[in-house]
C-alpha cells in the first residue's frame, strides 16, 4: 500500500511541471512510463490482497496438530469405610458369695415331713427320740440343725438330698464319726413309704 501512494504522488508531481511548461508534445517515452507504473500498481495491489487473504486464512484457519483440550471429568467421590462399631463387652456379673444351693426332694412336703419327724407314724418311731431339730447338740444321734449343709459334703457324689435319703433307708452306708454302727433303727425302709422319706427329706434341708 505505500508503494501505491508514492506512484501517484510522482504521477501528480510530473503533472503539475507539465502544466507549469505549457502544452508540449507528449514524449513517446511517457506514454510507456504510465502503462508501466498502471501495470506495477495492478502488481501491487494484488500483492496486497493475496498478503491480506493470506493472514486472514491463516488466523482464521486452526492448527491440525493442536489437539483439543479435554476438560478432565470430576472423580467421583469415594466412600469413607465407617469402621464397623464394636459391640459392647459384656461386664461379668460381681462375685458375690454364693451359699450353698441345698436342693429339696423333687416331691416332699416339708410340713408333712416335721410331723413325721416329731411323732412317727406309728410303725416308725419318731425321730426326735434321738435328735434335736433346732441344735446340733447330740442327744442320742447327732442333733439336725444346719443338716442340710453338712449333708451335702458328706459322700463324694451324692448330694445332700440323696445323702438323707440314704442314710435313713441305709443307715449304715455312711456312719458319722464319733457314732457307733446300728445306732440307728435299720426298719425304716419297710415302715415308711417312698412319698414319707421324701417328706422327712424335704423337712430336713429346711433345718
Amino acid at each position: 500500500m505505500p508503494m501505491l501512494k508514492f506512484t501517484h504522488v510522482i504521477v501528480v508531481i510530473l503533472a503539475l511541471m507539465l502544466a507549469a511548461c505549457g502544452t508540449v508534445a507528449t514524449p513517446e517515452w511517457m506514454g510507456a512510463t504510465e502503462a508501466a507504473l498502471h501495470d506495477q500498481d495492478e502488481e501491487n495491489i494484488d500483492t496486497v490482497q493475496t498478503l491480506q487473504e493470506s493472514e486472514e486464512v491463516s488466523t482464521v484457519t486452526p492448527d491440525a496438530d493442536v489437539e483439543p483440550s479435554v476438560t478432565p471429568s470430576p472423580l467421583p467421590p469415594t466412600e469413607t469405610p465407617i469402621p464397623a462399631t464394636e459391640a459392647p463387652t459384656a461386664i461379668p456379673p460381681t462375685a458375690t458369695a454364693t451359699p450353698i444351693v441345698i436342693a429339696a426332694a423333687s416331691s416332699g412336703d416339708p410340713i408333712a415331713g416335721e410331723t413325721l419327724f416329731r411323732n412317727g407314724n406309728g410303725a416308725a418311731i419318731a425321730c426326735t427320740t434321738c435328735h434335736l431339730p433346732d441344735q446340733e447338740m447330740a442327744l442320742v444321734g447327732p442333733g439336725m440343725l444346719g443338716i442340710g449343709e453338712r449333708a451335702a459334703e458328706r459322700v463324694p457324689g451324692l448330694s445332700a438330698s440323696e445323702y438323707l435319703h440314704q442314710s435313713i433307708v441305709e443307715p449304715n452306708a455312711f456312719v458319722v464319726p464319733n457314732y457307733a454302727p446300728g445306732l440307728m433303727p435299720q426298719t425304716y425302709a419297710q415302715t415308711l413309704t417312698e412319698e414319707q422319706i421324701d417328706d422327712l427329706v424335704a423337712y430336713l434341708l429346711t433345718l
